[in-house]
């Protein structure tokens, strides 16, 4: 049996684990705000022409930076800043545009939409809370956008205006991603043998139970599967990737895929990643300034490094 003790140490995520204990399990909508002025001047420092696919990067840290660069070359392009909070997990739409959860020590956060190679915010919507704003990701049927905030989702319908809550399970909500059938996916950055989903036109989530126990981490959708993340089980131990086949309440769990970085650069946190053309990204643990890209499924050692001299990086995504 794996015995795991990981964690998001920023105060969002403990926060946010805190709050799980109290989580219920039923829809709850809750008027909240929607599109806001945005409050703080967002600052770009550009190196080169933005065009083609793009690497975006965020930064957990008082700076709360989020690097751009060219995919899969590697190359640093922009750097946006002057959000004054950290960043989390970010995530992309099918038009290339990219959205930055940000989080504050006094107020839930809020969440910037930057269009593909953008300097500027085209829109800013403001977390309703009480959680904190740690992931997100969009549907790429309705394009709406779901917030997790550790004890709920915020779904905002088209990425817009004010969202619908509703309350996680037992499970939590500090990860979430759709599939391409509207049906939203969370889990609770925990060692549990669950996860839970809000199926498309729902109003409460379900739990799902998975075949195996794990550590569940970031999750995406990829290939009709969940792809879900456990992070290493020692400093030098490789990340772990997982599929998981969703059948009624049950998941059937397939790997894992091992990740294999640089042998001394290794963390034990969650970490996002991302998924493009036969290649995942990700950064190898918080603390070394690396983005990793390894062939998937196929995992073992990463073929291409990307060294940005940064040393916080949590969330990835990927703009096309």
């Amino acid at each position: 049996m794996k015995s795991l003790d990981f964690g998001r140490c920023a105060l969002g995520i403990c926060v946010a684990l805190a709050m799980l204990a109290g989580c219920g399990g039923s829809q709850t909508p809750i008027s909240a705000a929607g599109a806001m002025p945005l409050s703080r001047a967002i600052t770009t420092t550009a190196k080169k022409s933005v065009s083609g696919e793009l690497l975006y990067a965020g930064e957990q840290n008082e700076s709360g930076e989020v690097l751009v660069f060219s995919y899969p070359q590697g190359n640093l392009v922009q750097t946006l800043s002057g959000f004054g909070t950290p960043t989390w997990f970010l995530c992309s739409d099918a038009s290339g545009d990219v959205f930055v959860p940000t989080t504050d020590r006094s107020s839930p956060g809020d969440i910037y939409e930057f269009a593909h190679g953008g300097s500027q915010p085209i829109a800013t919507l403001t977390d309703p809370g009480p959680g904190y704003a740690q992931s997100c990701s969009v549907d790429p049927t309705t394009g709406n956008l779901a917030v997790a905030n550790g004890s709920n989702v915020a779904v905002y319908p088209n990425a817009q205006g004010t969202p619908t809550i509703y309350e996680a399970s037992d499970v939590g909500a500090l990860d979430c991603a759709y599939d391409d059938s509207s049906d939203l996916f969370v889990d609770g950055d925990a060692y549990q043998n669950k996860i839970a989903e809000l199926p498309a036109g729902g109003t409460s989530f379900s739990d799902i139970v998975l075949s195996e126990q794990m550590h569940t981490g970031h999750l995406q959708w990829s290939d009709k599967r969940l792809v879900i993340e456990e992070p290493p089980a020692s400093v030098k131990g490789p990340y772990q990737i997982f599929q998981v086949r969703v059948s009624g309440s049950d998941g059937i769990v397939n790997g894992p895929v091992l990740l294999y970085g640089e042998d001394k650069h290794r963390g034990r946190q969650i970490v996002e990643f991302a998924l493009s053309g036969g290649s995942m990204v990700m950064p190898d643990g918080p603390g070394y300034g690396l983005l990793n890209i390894w062939h998937y499924p196929e995992g073992g050692k990463h073929y291409r490094v990307i060294s940005s001299g940064k040393n916080h990086f949590y969330g990835v995504a990927i703009s096309k």
